[in-house]
């Protein structure tokens, strides 16, 4: 077989590199093509921003027919391109669509742009990023992610497990593990919060106790003017809420904060219980001498 040109206009199918010949011992003279089919890589990023929030957000802005001015600035600075929702950014006086980047996949642009690319700094590497992608924490990610590296290869002297409480602000466990397989994450059941955090053993409580208080305190005190309490509640502002809440936490005590991280930390209690004792039992050796 001798190579035959085929002028670009003519060659309607493209060719795939990736095939190779099989021989097929059933039938002489016959061969087989095997074709390696590849997923397009805009496919994982077009499943992520089908189920991330603000993609959604900016979706359901999109396709609204509303003509106020959050709808018409969306529509300025998002739109789909190849079912692929890009941001529009200017540069030099022209249009730039930049790849909306959701939170799933951010570990793989980092990796693409900073751990496959020679591990420049923040500088060279936020600006790899922001050539084709776009969101909007990109900076603060970038740097804190660079530093991240920075000190885990400095301190990293093993297996690592991070324990998380269970809130849905978090990404799933599945996504996390993906970042370095030293780390892993794991999350705390549900309702397993207010048993370990400390300021849920009574001090939140009673904060709140202690605002009340100034709430009423300030209510009453103005009982004589004869505002009703809807009037009073209009004249409050968020300054009259800093100051009610500065008085309410200095009504705590050192105790409070004490006995909140007795309830957790078990042992503690036991030491101070064995001190006492050890001390009631040096006071009964000195009355005996």
């Amino acid at each position: 077989m001798e190579p035959v040109f085929r002028a670009g206009r003519l060659n309607k199918i493209a060719d795939h590199l990736s095939r190779y010949p099989i021989e097929d011992n059933q039938e002489e003279n016959t061969i087989k093509v095997c074709l390696a089919v590849f997923t397009p890589p805009n496919s994982r990023i077009l499943i992520a921003q089908n189920t991330d929030p603000f993609c959604k957000q900016v979706a359901k802005e999109l396709s609204s027919n509303k003509q106020d001015n959050q709808c018409k600035q969306y529509k300025e600075l998002y739109r789909y391109e190849n079912e692929i929702l890009v941001f529009i950014q200017k540069e030099h006086g022209r249009e730039q669509a930049k790849i909306v980047i959701p939170f799933s996949v951010r570990q793989s642009v980092f990796k693409l742009c900073h751990d496959d690319s020679g591990h420049f700094d923040v500088v060279k590497t936020l600006a790899k990023i922001r050539s084709r992608y776009w969101w909007s924490t990109m900076r603060q990610d970038t740097r804190l992610y660079i530093k991240g590296l920075q000190v885990m290869y400095h301190h990293k002297t093993g297996k690592v497990l991070l324990l998380l409480d269970n809130a849905p602000t978090h990404p799933s466990a599945k996504v996390l593990n993906l970042i370095d397989p030293d780390y892993k994450v794991m999350f705390f059941p549900p309702k397993v919060t207010s048993l370990i955090q400390p300021m849920d053993q009574g001090v939140i409580e009673k904060f709140k106790r202690m605002y009340q208080k100034q709430m009423l305190r300030r209510l009453l005190l103005n009982e004589g003017t004869g505002e009703s309490v809807v009037a009073f509640s209009k004249l409050l502002n968020l300054k009259h809420c800093c100051y009610m809440a500065a008085v309410a936490w200095d009504n705590l005590t050192e105790e409070n904060l004490r006995n909140a991280w007795k309830k957790l930390w078990v042992a503690s209690m036991e030491l101070e219980a064995e001190e006492e004792t050890d001390l009631n039992n040096l006071d009964d050796f000195e009355k005996e001498i």
